[in-house]
């Protein structure tokens, strides 16, 4: 979009997905640094709130004040992705005592707002590494 090129989508773009703010992660990682009772235990650290790869471009689009880049769909299917994939937040309530606090429209506000002003200089690889993929047969 920095570039005037609308947000690019495999499949159908109704896979989901979950974005979390990096203040959060970090949160999160403080907190089982101090709880003891989450040692040695994988838990998972997300919102639990799944968004649509559709729905996360026509955000951005907006944000970018972008309408006229509305979304590529291509309906091509990359190797190894999966259709929806979100955390199931329980046990980082239940041990860690936490739970994301930005959301995501206030995360993709803040990247937004930086891209404006330090991404002037963003290059375009896009279109290559797109190529790069089709040629080793992995979307």
């Amino acid at each position: 979009m920095r570039n005037n090129k609308p947000p690019y989508i495999f499949e159908d773009g109704n896979q989901t997905r979950d974005f979390i703010h990096v203040k959060d992660i970090a949160k999160a990682n403080l907190n089982a640094l101090e709880h003891n009772n989450a040692d040695y235990q994988a838990i998972n650290i997300g919102t639990g709130k799944p968004i649509t790869i559709k729905a996360l471009a026509e955000t951005l689009t907006k944000l970018y004040n972008k309408p006229n880049l509305q979304p590529h769909i291509s309906n091509e299917y990359r190797k190894g992705d999966i259709r929806h994939c979100y955390a199931d937040t329980t046990k980082a309530q239940k041990l860690l005592n936490f739970k994301s606090s930005i959301t995501l429209e206030d995360g993709l506000n803040e990247l937004a707002n930086w891209a404006k002003t330090h991404g002037w200089g963003a290059v375009d690889l896009f279109d290559k590494s797109l190529r790069e993929l089709k040629e080793r047969h992995l979307a």
